[in-house]
């Protein structure tokens, strides 16, 4: 259960910090990353040694933004008027980011951009919410769950989303687990740490195992959440999210 707790970081402020931290990620996945190619990697400008190490901090800082939005996605379920209007609005910036997504992280990031996740994890829970009221029993819904968590997760990975199965599964956790924030965000965490070593060892990239950890600060700003909207930012994710990208590749395209 949300508490107001005035102390704390309101959604929005929580919202500011995570996109912050994704434009940086993302302009190190799509400009620093590619410097080499311009052939700015040489002693005179940036060493090879600087260069990787500003690739992985720029990266690692990024972490931080995926959890909060998972986490603030689940406030927003339960706190939306219309859990239609609220997926419709996550399927058509879906839509809308995708060819930024490709073009400002080509070849670099495959498959469906991060809002296909989000549109995925949301139009999970919903489904587990109404097969909760429909069939409040446990042993009935709790089957009902399993199916509709695996066909979920299976689907975003099928899809190669964002994040794909890691991120639903995340959602999902947070959800299930949403009336107890210390246990929600610690079993999201676990969740998503065993769902990357998993991912990693399949992969045999164990570098995204060992980036796991660089999450947790998400986790913990999730914590401080007061559970005040704050400033109204409702579409600020929405709306950089395909901008900056757009930006990116306009950059790239410009120093090339």
């Amino acid at each position: 259960m949300t508490k107001i707790n005035p102390k704390g970081l309101s959604g929005s402020t929580l919202k500011i910090i995570a996109v912050i931290a994704m434009v940086i990620d993302h302009i190190g996945l799509g400009i620093w990353y590619r410097l080499p190619e311009l052939g700015y990697l040489v002693p005179e400008t940036i060493d090879a040694e600087t260069w990787w190490s500003v690739y992985r901090l720029m990266r690692n800082i990024g972490r931080t933004a995926f959890p909060i939005f998972c986490f603030l996605l689940v406030e927003g379920f339960f706190h939306t008027r219309s859990y239609a209007k609220y997926a419709l609005r996550l399927f058509t910036f879906a839509f809308i980011s995708q060819l930024p997504f490709r073009y400002a992280l080509l070849d670099l990031a495959k498959g469906l951009n991060v809002f296909f996740t989000l549109f995925i994890g949301l139009v999970t829970i919903w489904v587990l919410a109404e097969v909760k009221i429909r069939w409040p029993k446990r042993f009935i819904y709790l089957p009902g769950w399993v199916l509709i968590i695996t066909i979920a997760c299976y689907l975003a990975y099928l899809l190669d989303t964002d994040y794909d199965y890691k991120g639903v599964l995340l959602i999902v956790v947070l959800y299930i687990f949403h009336k107890t924030r210390l246990i929600a965000l610690i079993s999201g965490y676990l969740s998503f740490k065993v769902a990357m070593y998993y991912s990693s060892a399949m992969s045999l990239s164990f570098l995204k195992y060992m980036g796991a950890d660089y999450y947790f600060p998400g986790f913990i700003l999730s914590y401080i959440y007061n559970g005040r909207r704050g400033l109204k930012t409702k579409y600020l994710f929405y709306l950089i999210y395909p901008v900056h990208l757009a930006i990116i590749y306009m950059i790239w395209n410009y120093l090339l």
